[in-house]
């Protein structure tokens, strides 16, 4: 019907030969087989200014339904609502508008994967951490593929969709980044709709503690040679101090101060 409705300038539609929601087509006098209850019903267009938005079917068994008096009641109220379910669709556009703006400006990757396991959000800083900028991956199976094994994403999305658990992976080494995932449950009246998944950069993190480890091995490797060489002179000292000439005790305790 919309499409004949559109072509023919938006008129109003009705048939007598309507079954369980569908139309049935048949002649005028002709018997159909197989079906014992008609309906009558009457589509009316949906306009917005001179601009066709839209069908709406009406269905009953009265016979005054497709009479003129009340196809002008509907289109009367049709018109007055259909300008309204614009603007409504043209505030649901603007929402969405915002809501993918912050999405894609967000310094963390995100992503969003649905019941079947289908890749139905990603935004640009998550397609540039699993450097698929240039292919949207389409399902978890993708992701699995391009975090190349270092995570199995996979088994912990299925954990989180069955158990309904936050999951937290703390940094792992994804294309010279160290990335830590947090895996949310996506609720919609209780029930689990999907799972999202947060990126987050933690390189700069895991390079200062790379440079604490090393200052630290480097720190314990400078140490260890003058504290060897000050235990051990001063244990030869307690230890045999009777033995030694006044020379050998100024040359341990020389020792001593030097490596201190």
């Amino acid at each position: 019907y919309t499409k004949v409705l559109g072509q023919e300038g938006g008129a109003i539609v009705s048939d007598d030969t309507v079954y369980g929601g569908q139309v049935v087509e048949a002649l005028a006098g002709e018997k159909t087989s197989g079906v014992s209850d008609f309906l009558e019903h009457t589509c009316v267009p949906l306009r917005s200014g001179d601009e066709l938005v839209g069908v709406m079917c009406a269905f009953g068994r009265s016979e005054n339904l497709d009479s003129a008096q009340n196809d002008v009641f509907m289109t009367k109220i049709l018109d007055t609502s259909a300008p309204l379910l614009t603007e409504f669709k043209a505030i649901i556009a603007k929402e969405r508008g915002k809501v993918e703006s912050v999405l894609q400006s967000m310094e963390e990757g995100v992503l969003l994967v649905d019941a079947n396991y289908k890749v139905s959000v990603i935004n640009k800083t998550a397609s540039l951490f699993l450097d698929c900028e240039n292919q949207r991956p389409t399902n978890i199976s993708d992701i699995t593929i391009l975090l190349k094994g270092a995570l199995p994403i996979q088994e912990i999305v299925s954990n989180v969709m069955d158990s309904g658990e936050i999951k937290a992976q703390k940094r792992v080494s994804i294309n010279s980044r160290y990335l830590g995932f947090t895996f949310l449950p996506v609720k919609f009246e209780r029930e689990i709709i999907g799972v999202g998944i947060i990126m987050r950069n933690d390189s700069e993190e895991e390079n200062l503690k790379n440079l604490r480890e090393d200052f630290t091995a480097m720190v314990v490797h400078e140490l260890r040679a003058p504290l060897t060489v000050i235990r051990g002179s001063a244990d030869m000292v307690l230890k045999n101090r009777e033995k030694f000439s006044p020379q050998d005790m100024e040359a341990f305790l020389n020792q001593i101060k030097d490596s201190a």
